[in-house]
């Protein structure tokens, strides 16, 4: 999604953040992330009025600080607080990663290459799953048969 700040890395951390906020952000798909926002920027959402009308929230949590690639963020939804932890730490690995096998410092590519590659391993999980279930579908009918087989011959 093209962003309106610049992408060299001499840009402003704010510009940056609020351009990766800007584009992290489509219709509806804050999830369980209810209220979000990133010290120091202005794409922040801290009022529930201010939300899109398709989102509905429950409960409003305590923040969450987090931070990833070095940037404190405050994270409120409907999410247990070690468990939005872990999930910052994992980006905050991926990121790293990603940064010291290529070099890259630009925030913004390094977050959309972070992911790009989490994307991908959900995907990859997600057909695994998949596949699994096509094999266990296909050994239950085997089994199914051979049941029957041997029902139809004891009766």
């Amino acid at each position: 999604m093209p962003s309106s700040a610049p992408a060299d890395s001499g840009s402003s951390a704010s510009s940056l953040e609020a351009a990766a906020f800007r584009s992290l952000e489509p219709e509806g798909a804050l999830g369980k992330f209810g209220m979000w926002e990133a010290r120091g920027s202005r794409a922040c959402k801290k009022n529930p009025g201010e939300l899109d009308s398709a989102l509905q929230f429950r409960a409003i949590i305590v923040p969450v600080k987090v931070q990833i690639f070095g940037q404190i963020y405050s994270i409120r939804g409907e999410l247990e607080e070690k468990y939005v932890q872990r999930l910052a730490k994992f980006v905050d690995e991926k990121m790293h990663a990603i940064a010291e096998s290529t070099g890259i410092v630009d925030t913004q590519k390094l977050a959309v290459l972070a992911a790009l590659a989490i994307a991908d391993e959900l995907h990859s999980l997600k057909t695994e799953v998949t596949d699994e279930e096509h094999m266990l579908r296909e050994q239950a009918e085997r089994c199914l048969t051979l049941v029957e087989r041997a029902l139809k011959q004891t009766a």
